[in-house]
């Protein structure tokens, strides 16, 4: 009984560990655990009775199997439960901690929401982070990587305009793109995050294949440069588009290339997440 409880034990703390309840897994990606219930059967022998203080961690009597059901911690609460088994060989009984599930995670690998907190960026919020997420999956990009560029383009803030350009919103849209998506400067900065979130995804949708963070800039900074390699020169000294983004030539040869564009916009993340 004793060597098949044991095995039980391990079987259960290796479905808690896989529940993801804010446990850090590679690259630090969270798993999102609300739509999971983990689920385990063990053969024990002899009469026993089962009972258990929690309604997410549970087990019953199947014939001579124990059915055990582990339920994803999705409060924003540690929580801990109790499952007991008494036999006439005496009683076993095992307790499960649960970490709070308190970190947004709709496949990001950042906690934007404590970062938005921090420095007071308003417009994300749940609602933001899960549609920026679907846009992202839609897009078939990486939704942090959605969530650095807005943060590099307008400090995620959609009412952000350039004094100079007029470049309005998210992803800085210019007066000629809004107009080319169906809306104006105007209307976007009066619509909400959220809603303009949808305007997002139909500029980037219309850019073809993205695959990465520097794709998704691309797509924004010079659609030409989409699918190039990090080394390709977008602008040289000389010209009107050097002159106007020379803050991008991070090592000053005269010469603004992709792999340089991305470095500033992930500095910008380091800035906002830490990482």
């Amino acid at each position: 009984m004793k060597k098949r409880f044991g095995f039980f034990i391990i079987l259960t703390c290796l479905l808690v560990l896989c529940l993801g309840m804010n446990v850090q897994a590679a690259n630090k990606k969270t798993v999102d655990c609300k739509k999971h219930i983990f689920k385990v059967s063990i053969s024990l022998s002899g009469t026993w009775k089962i009972s258990s203080n929690s309604d997410w961690l549970t087990a019953k009597k199947s014939g001579s199997k124990l059915k055990i059901t582990v339920k994803g911690n999705t409060s924003s609460a540690k929580r801990t439960g109790t499952i007991t088994v008494k036999s006439k060989k005496g009683k076993v009984k095992y307790k499960v901690i649960q970490k709070a599930y308190n970190v947004i995670t709709y496949s990001y690998d950042y906690d934007w929401l404590t970062a938005a907190k921090r420095w007071n960026k308003t417009d994300v919020t749940k609602s933001f982070l899960k549609k920026t997420a679907k846009i992202a999956d839609k897009l078939g990009v990486d939704a942090d990587d959605l969530m650095t560029v807005m943060a590099f383009e307008s400090g995620l803030n959609h009412k952000a305009v350039n004094k100079y350009s007029n470049a309005t919103g998210l992803i800085q849209f210019m007066p000629s793109t809004a107009i080319s998506l169906g809306t104006t400067v105007k209307k976007l900065k009066k619509m909400s995050a959220v809603k303009q979130l949808d305007y997002v995804y139909k500029y980037l949708a219309r850019s073809g294949k993205l695959s990465n963070l520097g794709d998704l800039y691309m797509a924004i900074l010079w659609p030409v440069a989409i699918g190039k390699k990090d080394s390709y020169v977008l602008w040289r000294v000389g010209t009107t588009y050097y002159t106007g983004n020379i803050g991008l030539d991070t090592n000053k040869d005269g010469k603004v290339t992709r792999k340089e564009c991305i470095k500033r916009v992930l500095a910008t993340r380091k800035i906002y997440v830490g990482e």
